[in-house]
């Protein structure tokens, strides 16, 4: 990609001016705004590994489940022995969609309010400081006016 982005000189040598993780910056940031492929790709093979969460009776997922995790749910299927680039590439888009799991809280009654990511707003969806015990639930903190 940096070699269509600076060409070549006679002599063929290429001079990369930018390196590319700048290029891949927001404009605002002072990149140019390029997608990061690597970012990309992990974002599609996520988008998969959602369809393997969302649909339980898809061919693919009952193939895959029969042989890298038969005896687990999905989201805490092994990596395996010799795994296929398929399976590879979806572990890695799980990764990235474990991330971004939080907790919608309804009653609140089975999520730890101390531990487990439930708070919309922070990068890790979990409290930066509760001074409670560790095993208060999330439905001690609800009123009954649900405010």
């Amino acid at each position: 990609m940096a070699n269509f982005w600076w060409g070549s000189n006679e002599n063929g040598s290429k001079i990369h001016w930018r390196a590319w993780n700048l290029l891949c910056k927001s404009k605002i940031d002072g990149g140019m705004g390029f997608r990061s492929f690597e970012q990309f790709n992990q974002a599609l093979l996520a988008k998969q590994a959602w369809r393997l969460l969302e649909k339980p009776d898809s061919l693919l997922r009952n193939l895959l489940k029969s042989r890298y995790f038969p005896h687990n749910d999905f989201l805490h299927a092994p990596h395996g022995h010799s795994p296929s680039l398929t399976w590879q590439g979806i572990i890695w888009g799980r990764e990235l969609l474990i991330k971004g799991f939080r907790w919608k809280i309804g009653e609140g009654r089975q999520i730890r309010a101390a531990l487990d990511p439930w708070i919309p707003g922070q990068d890790t969806f979990t409290p930066i400081h509760f001074s409670g015990p560790a095993d208060t639930m999330v439905s001690c903190l609800i009123t009954d006016e649900r405010v």
